[in-house]
């Protein structure tokens, strides 16, 4: 039977045998070379071993079968309660396309969207262009924004794609991959920037920090738009002179504080010891200037803000390991991971005067937790439960109950 494995970060896949040869066929991929943006691996004797790595990966997911609407639609409504439960009134999501928009819309209009969304047009597809000549978009209900653009410059740092400045120090002469030209990507940057987009671009390695960050110093020397609050998604890899361009910039470092936790066991040996001081450092690049927005990157990573802000303090896994922390010189304070996750990514949305802090004016949206989080030992943070969910005021989320449209 065909089979294909996604990575979690879905930057890689593996198919074995008959998948690869029911879609790209194994002759034909034997002779392919790699293409820009991909990798296919290989053994000893040059045979594809099924891995492919980012670009190489369409071959096989062009012939996957799409889910249907009905199936969307279910998991749509099953990660809305999701994030309800999880005390989540807003989302930033990235990369999306047109039919989620009007998807999105579908739910709105039914009353069946219990949180806010903060939109992320994927930069290679139709919802850019139907965007572009209109600008950023709001829902009159305040529940849908559209006004930001996804990049992506290179891969991830597990499968190896997340472009270096040196090589890999467990793979030599390897570097990662750029999945888009310098010269294409600044392009790329200034069509979203003229056409009023807020611009979000994944990096995760030094080498594609710093060509972002090169392209968005080029848009704000060339553009006759301004360039509005550039954003780097992930900035795992910094190389420690390019920590003072984010604040020197105004680019947001939207992080994720469970990167660190989860990857410890395995990147120190993609990035030897010297380069691991640029790595997850979200302490550094704020204190840099960076503005800094947490997120999960879910379903990369949970979707749970309570287990963010422990990892964020404590820089210990869930289960408490290392009792010291990983890189416990990166910690940050409470008071900072809050921030991060409210104000911060309020900031990072354009929606800081009504988001982000219990104000008046501000929309009443909150969340009602078991535990104080400034108060309790660290090590009880991931105790804490949510018990209530609350937008504009009204309830999305008890324990005892889901969302219910018509709740008071």
């Amino acid at each position: 039977r065909p089979v294909w494995l996604t990575r979690t970060d879905v930057h890689a896949g593996w198919a074995n045998t008959a998948a690869l040869e029911a879609t790209v066929g194994l002759d034909r991929l034997r002779r392919m070379s790699d293409p820009d943006g991909g990798r296919i691996e290989r053994d000893a004797d040059g045979t594809p071993t099924g891995v492919l790595v980012d670009a190489a990966m369409a071959p096989v997911e062009d012939h996957l079968p799409s889910p249907t609407a009905a199936q969307k639609e279910r998991a749509l409504s099953t990660a809305l309660q999701h994030a309800a439960q999880h005390g989540i009134i807003g989302l930033h999501d990235a990369g999306v396309n047109l039919d989620t928009i009007r998807r999105f819309q579908r739910f709105i209009e039914a009353d069946q969207f219990p949180l806010r969304v903060y939109a992320m047009i994927d930069g290679r597809g139709d919802a850019f262009d139907h965007f572009c000549d209109d600008g950023p978009v709001r829902h009159p209900s305040g529940r849908l924004d559209v006004a930001s653009v996804k990049f992506f410059a290179d891969g991830a740092l597990g499968s190896r794609g997340a472009a270096l400045l040196d090589d890999y120090a467990d793979d030599p002469g390897n570097r990662g991959l750029l999945l888009h030209d310098e010269s294409s990507f600044r392009r790329n940057v200034q069509a979203a920037v003229e056409c009023g987009f807020q611009v979000n671009t994944h990096a995760i390695g030094d080498r594609a920090n710093r060509v972002v960050l090169d392209a968005y110093e080029a848009a704000m020397e060339r553009c006759a738009a301004p360039v509005r609050r550039p954003r780097i998604e992930h900035a795992q890899v910094v190389h420690p002179d390019d920590f003072s361009r984010f604040g020197d910039l105004g680019v947001i470092a939207s992080v994720q504080p469970k990167f660190p936790t989860s990857d410890k066991d395995w990147a120190p040996a993609r990035l030897g010891p010297d380069r691991l001081n640029g790595a997850y450092a979200w302490k550094s690049l704020r204190e840099a200037g960076a503005p800094l927005a947490f997120g999960s990157d879910a379903p990369v990573e949970p979707i749970d803000p309570i287990r963010g802000i422990h990892a964020a303090v404590t820089r210990q896994d869930d289960d408490g390991h290392p009792d010291e922390g990983w890189r416990p010189e990166e910690r940050v304070s409470r008071q900072t991971a809050l921030h991060a996750y409210t104000q911060g990514a309020a900031y990072a949305g354009f929606r800081e005067d009504s988001l982000g802090s219990i104000t008046p004016g501000k929309w009443a949206d909150f969340v009602v937790l078991s535990r104080d989080l400034l108060r309790v030992s660290p090590s009880r943070l991931l105790d804490t439960e949510v018990l209530a969910t609350y937008l504009a005021g009204r309830p999305v989320h008890t324990q005892d109950s889901h969302w219910a449209p018509d709740a008071e």
